[in-house]
């Protein structure tokens, strides 16, 4: 009969890892939305100028 392999840690451990977890999405997702607003600010500076040269 397989044994099974118990986790070894207590309650606080568990809890703290959760937020650690929890907080690291939360700075991703932060940095995702910075990139994404300025790479939508490089396109919009680059199409300005585009349209500026051509008129």
């Amino acid at each position: 009969m397989p044994t099974q392999k118990r986790e070894t840690g207590n309650y606080i451990g568990l809890l703290s890892d959760a937020i650690e977890e929890q907080r690291a999405a939360e700075v991703q997702s932060a940095t995702d939305r910075r990139m994404k607003a300025y790479f939508l600010g490089l396109m919009a500076a680059m199409f300005n100028r585009r349209r500026s040269e051509a008129g």
